[in-house]
Parts: C-alpha cells; sequence; structure tokens
C-alpha cells in the first residue's frame, strides 16, 4: 500500500495476455479493429500496457508507434480516480520518447465525456 491505496503495477502485455486484450477490445469498443484518421488498426496485435492492482488487471492501453509519431490506440481503465489512465498513459509517453517519437497523439469521440474530461 502507498498512502492507504493499493500499488498500480504496470507491465508489458505478453501473448498470454491475448484472449484478455481481444475481450476487452470486444466489450468496450465492439471490434478488436480500430479505425482513427482512415487507417485500420487491429488493435489485438499492438504492443501495450497493462495495469493491475492486487493481480487484478485494472486497466489496458495499446498503441501504435509509426516513424516519429506514437498512438494512443486504445486506453481502458476500471478503476475511476486511482491514476490508472494517468500511469497508462505516462509509460506510452516514456516509451515514445525512447523510440524518439516527436509527439503522442489519441483521437476520441466527442460524446466520450468521461475521455474528454480526463484528457
Amino acid at each position: 500500500m502507498k498512502n492507504g491505496k493499493l500499488t498500480i503495477e504496470i507491465r508489458q502485455r505478453s501473448t498470454s495476455d491475448d484472449e484478455w486484450v481481444k475481450d476487452v477490445l470486444k466489450k468496450y469498443w465492439y471490434s478488436t479493429r480500430i479505425i482513427s484518421k482512415g487507417r485500420i488498426h487491429e488493435a489485438d496485435k499492438l504492443p501495450g500496457f497493462i495495469a493491475q492492482q492486487n493481480n487484478i488487471r485494472v486497466g489496458l492501453i495499446l498503441y501504435e508507434i509509426i516513424g516519429n509519431e506514437c498512438e494512443i490506440v486504445s486506453l481502458n481503465s476500471f478503476t475511476e480516480l486511482a491514476g490508472v489512465g494517468s500511469q497508462l498513459i505516462e509509460i506510452v509517453r516514456s516509451t515514445a520518447a525512447k523510440a524518439q517519437c516527436r509527439r503522442v497523439w489519441l483521437i476520441t469521440t466527442n460524446d466520450n465525456t468521461h475521455a474528454l474530461r480526463f484528457y
């Protein structure tokens, strides 16, 4: 515990997470394919990170680096106000910096008010 809260562990996704990742994508995005700016992402094949609390998966972020840009393709946090989303974004930002990306970006819809407030 840290400051009365359970510690969030962030780890890279692995092949043992593949079915869970597919389930999350289908449940929240209705498909493993995500389209942004006319590009189709096979999101279940993308690299990403998983947040865990007490060995329970509480967040997922998937991203794609093309050239010197990193797009966050999917972000799901299943625990609100615990820092899960922020920590997942930070590790992707750090990963992108190591890959010498000049920007990290994402797209959300204007009806996703939770995401708009968060970003």
